[in-house]
């Protein structure tokens, strides 16, 4: 995964916490591969979920995705 796809995905799932805080990981997958911005297929899945679900994680324990000191 190159670092603008990791960038855009943050965004991606900020918004979309925002928006509904109790989403399921599936359903946020489902929903940031509708976006033909990129083309998911090309990576491999498991690093994709996994990414997706840490993130989901560090933003309901931290309340945004920023790197913290």
């Amino acid at each position: 995964m190159t670092p603008d796809q990791r960038s855009w995905l943050k965004q991606q799932i900020e918004v979309a916490l925002r928006r509904d805080p109790t989403v399921s990981l599936g359903a946020l997958r489902d929903w940031i591969k509708e976006d033909t911005h990129e083309d998911w297929n090309a990576v491999n899945s498991r690093t994709f979920k996994s990414f997706v679900r840490s993130n989901m994680q560090k933003f309901r324990r931290q309340g945004n995705l920023k790197r913290k000191p």
